[in-house]
């Protein structure tokens, strides 16, 4: 391949896009709890004072953005808003990309109502929901759905007043609820109290109390003064929020001076590969790799640190029906099978195939010379890429996944990495159940996928989130066999 295709960076601007909706509409779970709150038990008479927060992005010690968050008391409750502007640098290309959420609390600090935008050029991402009688009733411009809730739903500016509140006792762990806009349900968030620790924040030495946040092995620590105000924020990826003044959160950074965020997380190869589409079969030695991971299975042989991947072959296919496989015919939030116009659709395209196979070839094909490649800064979702025709790896992969189950075939995402040009980059491809789970590229155009498609984790959309655990530590040889 002579160049890495432009549309690959909107799989890393995605990742970093979910990474910092965590941090926006905040999903992170994992401890033990001491205490179940669905609704926190205030002091009488409680209230938190109006804040005004502007906050410095950085990614890895370089400043990429800032962050305004205004915290007003109203009579019934608290009006919130955070607004974000970033700037990444991708593949040499500067990448702007303005947040804004805002919410209505109630006044224990539960969540009444919620909107969330995102823009970055011509893309643009938006949601809004609100609480009524347990349910969180969730819009898009695409789709409106309903989500049943147990007890209080909160973002995370009303979670750390809701922790001022409480005043939990240090090393107490305490759950509440959030809602998950990727898997589209409630999510459990474990919060404990640290103890108290003292910050220099714009040269003035801060007390705070320092609380820690655990997601799927990811960890984030919050640090908050006497007022209830967050100060510093700490996560994934390098990512850092520390408090400061207007004029200071205006200035300071340049995107030439900023490290290529594509780049950075992928991966380098000790090899050329001049045909990677050709190789029959890749042996790879991988190092830091998190135990969660789905190396092992399908193609894919894992041991003592050495990955061998062998491409399948179409000719050979068993005939055995897996009844395990049955369940990847269901639909999920983001791949909609089951919508009458994409089954249509499916339903026109296989109507002469005369076996799974042929059914898989021509979907792959269809995706692959009908969605134009280009990146895209959203949530991925299979009724709104076959709307758009348009997107990167990952809404080529949700679509395949919908079509693919819409015409009976059992299907699956995998997320990992695969190599162009000197490098492996984070992607996400396919996985169709024909006899045997059998890889399929749709945004490549590849099926089978070629061998250096590394699996690193195997699943839907939400399962993605896990990769913030590899990038920047993954290490590979590949050898010459």
């Amino acid at each position: 391949m002579n160049k890495i295709p432009f549309w690959m960076i909107g799989f890393i601007s995605g990742v970093v896009f979910l990474l910092l909706l965590c941090f926006r509409l905040d999903f992170f779970n994992g401890l033990k709890p001491d205490e179940s709150i669905s609704s926190p038990a205030l002091k009488a008479g409680f209230e938190l004072a109006g804040t005004d927060t502007w906050m410095n992005i950085f990614m890895n010690r370089q400043k990429i953005g800032y962050s305004r968050r205004v915290l007003i008391k109203k009579e019934a409750g608290y009006d919130f808003t955070d607004r974000s502007y970033l700037k990444l640098n991708l593949m040499g290309s500067p990448r702007d990309l303005f947040m804004e959420t805002t919410g209505r609390f109630n006044p224990d600090f539960s969540l009444a109502s919620f909107s969330f935008d995102l823009s970055s050029g011509s893309l643009v991402f938006s949601t809004k929901g609100r609480v009524k009688n347990h349910v969180l009733e969730m819009e898009t411009p695409e789709r409106k759905i309903q989500f049943p809730l147990e007890g209080s739903v909160y973002l995370p500016g009303a979670l750390m007043g809701a922790l001022k509140a409480l005043e939990p006792a240090q090393g107490k762990t305490m759950e509440f609820q959030i809602f998950d806009p990727v898997v589209g349900a409630g999510q459990k968030v474990l919060v404990r109290m640290e103890g108290q620790e003292t910050l220099e924040i714009s040269g003035n030495p801060t007390p705070s109390k320092k609380i820690f946040m655990e997601y799927k092995g990811l960890g984030q620590h919050a640090w908050v003064d006497e007022s209830g105000e967050v100060i510093q924020e700490t996560g994934p990826m390098g990512l850092r929020l520390v408090k400061t003044t207007k004029e200071k959160a205006l200035s300071g950074f340049t995107v030439t001076s900023m490290e290529d965020l594509t780049r950075s997380v992928s991966v380098a190869s000790n090899r050329i590969l001049t045909r990677p589409e050709e190789l029959a079969s890749l042996r790879i030695r991988l190092l830091n790799l998190p135990g969660s991971f789905q190396v092992n299975g399908g193609r894919q042989t894992y041991e003592n640190k050495v990955l061998t991947i062998t491409k399948e072959n179409l000719d050979d296919l068993p005939s055995v029906p897996d009844p395990e496989a049955k369940q990847f015919l269901e639909p999920s939030p983001n791949i909609q099978s089951t919508d009458p116009g994409m089954k249509r659709l499916v339903s026109g395209l296989i109507s002469n195939a005369a076996s799974d196979l042929e059914k898989a070839k021509i979907l792959v094909t269809w995706v692959y010379e009908n969605i134009e490649k280009t990146p895209v800064i959203s949530i991925p979702d299979a009724l709104s890429t076959l709307k758009t025709r348009k997107g990167d790896c990952n809404e080529h992969a949700a679509l395949l996944a919908a079509m693919a189950r819409a015409a009976g075939i059992p299907a699956r995402m995998e997320t990992g990495l695969v190599y162009m040009k000197g490098r492996f980059y984070y992607h996400a491809w396919n996985v169709l159940y024909l006899g045997d789970w059998i890889t399929a590229d749709a945004a490549l155009g590849q099926f089978p996928a070629d061998a250096t498609h590394i699996r690193l984790i195997r699943g839907d959309l939400a399962s993605q989130f896990d990769l913030v655990q590899a990038m920047g530590k993954i290490q590979l040889e590949v050898f010459h066999d």
